[in-house]
């Protein structure tokens, strides 16, 4: 029988900085601050771009739930979403998430970013990102962390690459989105694999 790890009791008042971000928890207080910048998004700009929503998809009713379910899926350890924010005047400018697979001997978690249109080409992305992986790695215990693409999402290949991510396989009609079903090429990276690209790896835990 496969063992269960238990995995660490990690405070939803965790931050972590970066030189030009805080990426945390969203809280209640953040609503009008998610909204906005959520809301005065362009229309999508591609095909692995969401756009600005539907007003009635950035309800305060809608907000309240969200951060109930990531809070509780926090303390369950399922899944971990932390909002990225500007230090110079705390926009909110996008999202990380790690969605756990398997706290057995594989300890792995699904790796995710996703930068509002309206902060493009700051390299907001790659900063975040990189920041997320330590805390992966040595906060919450994991050893490997996936990221599925699909082939024709050149901009995110090009930096999940940057990251130290390698590819791993293609693995055909994997998931169902749009009405079909669609193939995913999945890069890997673990501690040693990270450790032999960063030495000195930028996180800093700090309490509300």
């Amino acid at each position: 029988m496969r063992k269960l790890i238990k995995y660490p009791n990690v405070p939803l008042s965790t931050k972590i900085n970066t030189r030009r971000l805080v990426i945390r928890p969203y809280v209640l207080s953040d609503y009008k601050n998610w909204s906005q910048s959520k809301g005065k998004q362009q229309p999508s700009l591609n095909d692995f771009d969401f756009g600005c929503p539907e007003k009635k998809q950035l309800t305060k009713i809608i907000y309240k739930k969200s951060i109930q379910e990531h809070n509780a899926n926090w303390k369950a350890d399922k899944k971990y979403v932390l909002g990225i924010f500007l230090k110079k005047n705390g926009l909110n400018v996008g999202t990380l998430d790690l969605s756990i697979f398997d706290r057995t001997d594989i300890q792995s978690a699904n790796f995710g970013y996703y930068i509002y249109n309206h902060s493009w080409r700051n390299g907001y992305a790659y900063e975040s990102a990189k920041s997320l992986i330590p805390f992966a790695f040595k906060i919450l215990a994991l050893h490997r962390l996936e990221a599925g693409i699909k082939k024709e999402n050149k901009a995110s290949i090009c930096l999940i690459k940057k990251l130290g991510f390698l590819y791993e396989s293609e693995r055909k009609n994997f998931l169902y989105i749009n009405n079909s079903w669609i193939d995913l090429r999945y890069f890997v990276l673990t501690p040693e694999i990270f450790n032999n690209k960063y030495q000195n790896p930028l996180i800093r835990r700090e309490s509300v």
